[in-house]
Formats: C-alpha cells, sequence, structure tokens
C-alpha cells in the first residue's frame, strides 16, 4: 500500500470485477466498425454561410459626391465669412457679397440634398444641417446683428 491507501483506509485503486465481459463488448465494437456498411452515409447537408465577400469601398454616386463637395465649399465659404465678420478692417457692405454668395450656395445645397437623398441618410443630414447653418448666418446678417 502506498501513503494516500494509509492515510484514507482504502485502496487506491479498486481492481475490475469484470474483465471478460468488457473486453468482449470490445471485441463486439471493434467487429462492427470494421464490416462495410452497404451504402455510404451520405455526408449530411448544412446550411452554410458560403465564401466571405471582400469588403468593398461604398461606391459615391455623383449627386451623393456633388452633395458632398457643395457641403464642403459651403462649410469653406462659411469659414471665410466668420474670418471677415471677425476682421474690425472689413465693412458691412464688404461682406455683402459674400453672404450672399452663401445664401445661394444654401439653397442650392438644401434643394439637392432634399431631391436626391432619402430622408435619415447621414449624409443629407449632414448637408441640411449646414444649408441651415448657412440660411441663419444670411438672416443675423440682414437682421442686422452684426451692426
Amino acid at each position: 500500500m502506498d501513503k494516500i491507501s494509509q492515510i484514507t483506509g482504502q485502496p487506491r485503486f479498486q481492481p475490475r470485477k469484470n474483465k471478460v465481459s468488457s473486453d468482449k463488448h470490445f471485441n463486439e465494437n471493434l467487429q462492427e466498425a470494421a464490416t462495410p456498411t452497404q451504402t455510404p452515409a451520405a455526408p449530411a447537408k448544412t446550411d452554410t454561410l458560403g465564401e466571405i465577400q471582400a469588403v468593398r469601398p461604398p461606391v459615391i454616386g455623383s449627386a451623393t459626391q456633388q452633395i458632398t463637395e457643395n457641403t464642403e465649399k459651403l462649410l469653406q465659404m462659411l469659414e471665410q465669412y466668420a474670418a471677415a465678420i471677425e476682421n474690425p478692417k472689413k465693412s458691412l457692405a464688404e461682406i455683402e457679397p459674400m453672404i450672399k454668395q452663401i445664401d445661394e450656395q444654401a439653397s442650392a445645397l438644401d434643394k439637392l440634398a432634399g431631391e436626391s437623398l432619402a430622408e435619415g441618410e447621414e449624409l443629407r443630414d449632414i448637408a441640411k444641417q449646414t444649408a441651415l447653418t448657412a440660411n441663419l448666418e444670411y438672416f443675423k446678417f440682414q437682421r442686422g446683428d452684426y451692426i
């Protein structure tokens, strides 16, 4: 006996009682596995995902590209306008043609985005918010907020 069985008082391994019976089951299973079946089992059909397609960058259509370019142009115009308003050397008469161009650009962008893109599209929302901001600046200028 080893130390564990001395401490616990039980033998560590219990001998098999039915060795012949287990050998018999093993031989039966071996024979069954070795004999060929009459019809080969067809592979089970499974739903597969198939080949994973490569990720493609989004295709920018002509309207989408035009809206993107017009939005960027309007934002640049607004930056120039903000710089002109902050410049004390510029008169409001000098700034007025700039704000009129901004208003025209904003109206054209709002119309194009409304006609070309569906509601809920992010680009449409961005374009419309940019146009709204530009219109707000136009109204502030016309109202005389910067006098």
